[in-house]
């Protein structure tokens, strides 16, 4: 009898889960609440947020529902660092985007957490494998060119 529970269960479980992947993404619906403006800055539209919520509370997408319910339960902190070199002022700058939900239910439950993750954050062995540079800056990097002012003064 416990064997005939355990395989109903399992099939149940198995039914409700592909149920609770069904429907589609956020952003294929009209409502979705993220778009750009006219000087090409990404910003949230509170009105077609509320929209989305009100049909999805009458039409059942669940997939596009906990994506909804993710973007009013999340908050983000910006930080960009400048990065400076003498002779040569600003050269670049490093972007961190840390959810703050994150920060306050795991970071901060423990100084071991904590420890961990600000050694996770400064650790400096890490290995850049996006490169964002033309083909052309990208081969003279490889060449050993630091910065774009390296060629330049050796022209003149």
């Amino acid at each position: 009898m416990s064997t005939i529970l355990i395989v109903f269960g399992y099939i149940g479980g198995k039914y409700r889960e592909r149920r609770l992947q069904e429907g589609r993404p956020l952003e294929e619906y009209e409502f979705y609440p993220f778009a750009l403006d006219d000087q090409k800055i990404l910003h949230f539209d509170l009105a077609k947020f509320s929209i989305g919520v009100r049909f999805l509370l009458s039409h059942r997408d669940t997939f596009a529902a906990r994506q909804l319910i993710l973007i009013g339960a999340r908050k983000f902190k910006c930080t960009t660092m400048p990065i400076f070199r003498e002779n040569f002022g600003l050269v670049g700058a490093i972007c961190i985007n840390l959810d703050v939900n994150y920060l306050q239910d795991e970071v901060r439950t423990s100084s071991d957490h904590l420890e961990a993750f600000i050694a996770a954050l400064c650790k400096t062995d890490m290995t850049l494998d996006e490169n964002i540079l033309s083909k052309d800056e990208y081969a003279k990097a490889l060449a050993g060119k630091r910065h774009y002012r390296d060629f330049a003064f050796a022209t003149k």
